[in-house]
């Protein structure tokens, strides 16, 4: 083929041949200048860049749901907390755990607070205040009962004593009297309750007893106090919570949890085997986005080192040599290089989505010189010298390099013009990263070209020795239709099969399952337990913060609502009532001492039976008369409650001997009359002369629900799964009708993912715009732009016809690969074309420009490929999803295009031969 003379010459070819006679005259200079800039970029970047690890960095500043998230956080003081979760089957070891763990990491400056307890102590005297007012009615019925039972026992006050005034109420002068059942029943209610610990007494070998002790309506009470000092979950609160707030100083920092969490996890990791059977793990939003983070940046790594080792492989095996393909390599890297420093000197960080950008340019940018170095060698084998070699390379190739890196290019600036910062910066990183790589192809390239080959070109790679170029050119177009037809019948397979391709909203699916984080919010989510995110309302008052709370609680997506309503209850006149009365009766009492006497085992055996002979007769006589009368109906309800424990206790004595038997029942003795003092004697410090306020409440609950301001906080944990997309719609929907400024991480999240979405298809309209303008720049005619997008239309229907048959489906991470396709496959579509134009005839695999387009996919497939091997699920979608469609709108452009190209060529033959009448 003769070259165009400079008179016939584009513009743009005569700019380019001038380029590079500038880039031969000055290659030493442009090389020192380069390294340079390699060199002082290099030390920006290794100084002052660093990766951020918040999804707050990925949203405008100035978006309104931010807004609302960002005045939350503000007014509560709010840093994203670490969760340490701690599970066991018992009880007891959990909360003996959580205490000593706790005690190790408030010793952490990096923690500000360590919340996973109540301290109750400000509000010890007004505890009572916080029972219901059954509760508190049950409670005073008890105390007057027992004032009752001390005034007129003349019996010491032990298990004999108890058992034995029982018994004398079981006669039938004293169940006869009407008036006598209105003391009966609560009477009967609390010694079903101390006949049941008695039983299970007696059942328990002393060293295995549980130490749960109290008096009816009061042991209710305590039980819930107890329930409640600690953050747990589940009715059984077994499963502590412990919420680790970071410091200012660490939030302050461009990664404000890595650090922390690092420590944390040291600190359990050493803490574990002092508690074996306490299963403790770390999780929470930081922890998750941390391992999002630490997870990507190290398959990152691990891709980068895979796309380069495979490059170079690859390069070696087409071209025989490794000093002109490393060339090129070492071109790009330089580029990559400068790439960074100037997003440190302009943006000054990466995030979790842009920090994938380096294996992305190294797969597209290697592209642009695997092309220059192909039409190079093509030249050279042409008998041209390395200066003439360069710019004929650079005013043919050139000018497809220039609008193929262009449209990639603007794929990526397409993206910059959105309201997801993320995305933007990812754009803009990507897009200077994709020109840059141009550059360096088409200056410092040569450059060393020109460098290698100053002594002579020597002999070219045997890639360009490939013999079998004109065969494969001529099998590959043997039968057009036939492969036409075969790509439209495949195109409506793809077609129908993409109606199927979906999208996965859930964050926690582009997560390593297996990391623990990730295993944890998992597992609370299963098992119905709770959520590590949840939404928040705030309130101007405690009254209307518990006006909410109610409306929230009767929501079919709430589990449950906290606030400061949970301990500072409303009403509090009637309760201030009752808690007087019961401090009142308490002081009148005085307990004589009964514990210290051993329990008569024969006596004990003696009344229970009675007891229960009584109970079964009494039961039995009732139900004659259960039609007749209500007292009836009630009797027999109420000896049926005492049959079942008094048939265990009788049953367990049958089993023990003497001694064991005296041994459990004076532990029950102990523990009976015990309690029975010790709760009187706090029942008479509790005071109702004032409701209780939130400043009794203890300090971690005022920190946490009440601001400086004295606005209140609702924390509202959902009760469906709301990291996937239709719970989480519900339930922000829920939520925001009875609160439209309530946000929280939920909302967030909803917010994020469909900015995201709509931010990438935004930025697919803008770079198909843009690259339909730039090929019509290079080529000026329809026909030739259209022949360039056809193989790309064709690509992106095959990759979603594959996506929907392998059930892939889109999500956060993957769908950027929607305007990325198009800049990427587009340039296959110009090269074939360019050459076609230059040469008048189809020669893809004859010329270097088949084989460097192939060279070119396989790279581009290295760098999204590699991707695959990582264990951050969000970067394997993306690898896969690139991959077919590289692959696709490769197939297209080098299989489909030649075809039509093909049947152009015999209709212009056709045209020639008979021009006609």
């Amino acid at each position: 083929m003769e070259s165009k003379s400079p008179a016939v010459e584009g513009s743009m070819e005569r700019w380019l041949r001038s380029w590079a006679r500038f880039v031969v005259q000055r290659r030493q200079r442009l090389l020192w200048i380069s390294l340079l800039l390699v060199a002082v970029a290099g030390g920006v970047t290794a100084t002052r860049l660093v990766i951020r690890n918040s999804t707050l960095d990925l949203i405008r500043k100035d978006s309104p749901v931010f807004q609302k998230y960002l005045a939350y956080m503000e007014e509560f003081d709010v840093r994203d907390e670490i969760i340490v979760v701690l599970k066991s089957d018992d009880l007891k070891a959990s909360r003996r755990a959580a205490n000593a763990l706790a005690e190790r990491l408030k010793k952490d400056q990096g923690l500000d607070r360590v919340y996973f307890r109540h301290d109750f102590s400000p509000m010890a005297d007004r505890l009572l205040l916080l029972a219901d007012e059954a509760q508190l009615t049950g409670i005073r019925r008890q105390m007057e009962e027992l004032a009752a039972l001390v005034k007129g026992n003349k019996q010491a006050l032990n298990l004999n004593g108890i058992l034995g005034e029982a018994s004398a109420k079981f006669n039938d002068p004293y169940l006869r009297k009407s008036s006598n059942w209105q003391e009966f029943i609560p009477f009967i209610e609390e010694f079903v309750r101390n006949l049941q610990r008695l039983a299970k007494d007696l059942e328990t070998p002393v060293e295995e007893a549980d130490g749960t002790k109290g008096l009816g309506e009061l042991s209710e009470f305590e039980a819930d106090l107890l329930k409640n000092e600690y953050l747990s979950l589940g009715e059984d609160g077994k499963t502590i919570l412990m919420l680790l707030r970071p410091s200012k100083e660490e939030e302050k920092s461009d990664t404000p949890f890595t650090k922390v969490i690092q420590r944390v996890r040291k600190t359990v990791q050493e803490f574990r085997p002092q508690y074996p059977g306490v299963a403790i793990g770390v999780t929470g939003e930081p922890v998750l986005l941390d391992d999002e983070l630490r997870q990507s940046e190290e398959d990152m790594k691990i891709a980068t080192i895979i796309t380069i080792a495979l490059i170079a492989i690859l390069f070696f095996f087409c071209y025989g040599e490794f000093s002109r393909p490393m060339l090129a390599l070492l071109a790009l890297l330089m580029s990559i290089v400068v790439c960074l420093g100037l997003t440190t000197l302009f943006i000054g960080h990466l995030n979790i989505i842009s920090q994938a950008f380096i294996v992305m340019i190294l797969g597209l940018g290697i592209d642009f010189g695997i092309q220059f170095l192909g039409r190079y060698e093509e030249e050279i084998s042409l008998g041209r010298g390395p200066a003439e070699a360069v710019e004929n390379t650079m005013a043919t190739t050139g000018k497809a390099l220039l609008t193929g890196g262009g449209t990639t290019a603007a794929a990526f600036f397409a993206m910059c013009f959105n309201d997801f910062t993320g995305l933007t910066e990812l754009g803009w990183i990507a897009g200077t990263g994709v020109l840059l790589a141009l550059a360096a192809s088409l200056s410092i390239l040569p450059a060393l070209l020109l460098w290698r080959d100053r002594k002579g070109a020597g002999t070219v790679g045997k890639m360009l020795k490939f013999g079998y170029g004109e065969a494969w050119d001529r099998k590959l177009t043997f039968h057009p239709y036939l492969v036409l037809v075969g790509a439209v019948l495949f195109s409506v397979f793809a077609w129908r099969e993409s109606r199927k391709v979906t999208f996965d909203y859930n964050l926690l699916h582009l997560q390593n399952p297996r990391m623990e984080s990730v295993r944890l919010t998992r597992e609370l989510l299963d098992t119905g337990k709770g959520s590590v995110i949840y939404g928040v309302a705030v309130s101007l008052t405690v009254e209307q913060a518990d006006g909410l709370a109610a409306k929230m609680r009767e929501l079919p997506t709430v589990n449950k609502v906290r606030t400061l309503g949970d301990l500072v209850p409303p009403n509090q006149k009637k309760r201030m009532e009752e808690v007087a009365k019961i401090s009142k009766v308490a002081g009148e009492i005085t307990l004589g001492t009964g514990a210290e006497q051993g329990v008569d085992v024969v006596k004990a055996r003696k009344d229970l039976e009675f007891l229960l002979e009584s109970s079964q007769e009494g039961a039995k006589q009732a139900k004659q008369y259960i039609g007749l009368s209500g007292r009836a109906r009630q009797a027999v309800e109420t000896f049926q409650k005492l049959i079942p424990p008094l048939e265990r206790a009788v049953a367990a004595l049958d089993r023990l001997d003497p001694e064991e038997a005296k041994k459990r029942l004076e532990r029950h003795q102990v523990k009976l009359v015990g309690s029975i003092a010790q709760n009187l004697g706090w029942l008479k410090t509790q005071r109702g002369d004032r409701p209780l306020t939130t400043q009794d409440l203890p300090p971690e609950l005022r920190q946490r629900y009440l601001s400086k301001n004295g606005k209140v906080l609702l924390e509202i944990e959902p009760s469906v799964d709301v990291w996937e997309r239709k719970p989480n719609e519900e339930f922000v929907a829920q939520i925001q009708s009875l609160a439209p400024g309530a946000t929280g991480t939920p909302v967030m999240n909803l917010e994020y993912i469909d900015l995201l979405k709509e931010s990438y298809v935004e930025a697919t309209f803008y770079a198909g715009g843009v690259v339909i303008f730039l090929i019509f720049l290079l080529f000026r005619r329809l026909a030739d732009v259209l022949l360039t997008l056809l193989p790309l239309a064709i690509g992106v229907l095959w990759m979603f016809g594959l996506l929907g048959f392998f059930r892939i489906q889109l999500n956060p991470a993957n769908i950027v690969t929607l305007p990325m396709v198009l800049g990427i496959g587009v340039a296959f579509g110009v090269y074939v074309v360019a050459r076609y134009r230059e040469e008048g005839k189809v020669r893809i695999f004859e010329s270097s420009t088949g084989k460097a387009v192939v060279l070119s996919a396989l790279t581009t497939l290295f760098g999204f490929g590699s991707m695959l091997v990582g264990q951050y699920r969000g970067l394997v979608s993306l690898g896969l999803v690139m991959s077919l469609g590289v692959l696709s709108t490769l197939i297209s452009a080098i299989v489909i295009l030649p075809q039509i190209l093909v049947l152009m060529e015999r209709a212009k033959g056709e045209e020639e031969r008979d021009p006609g009448p």
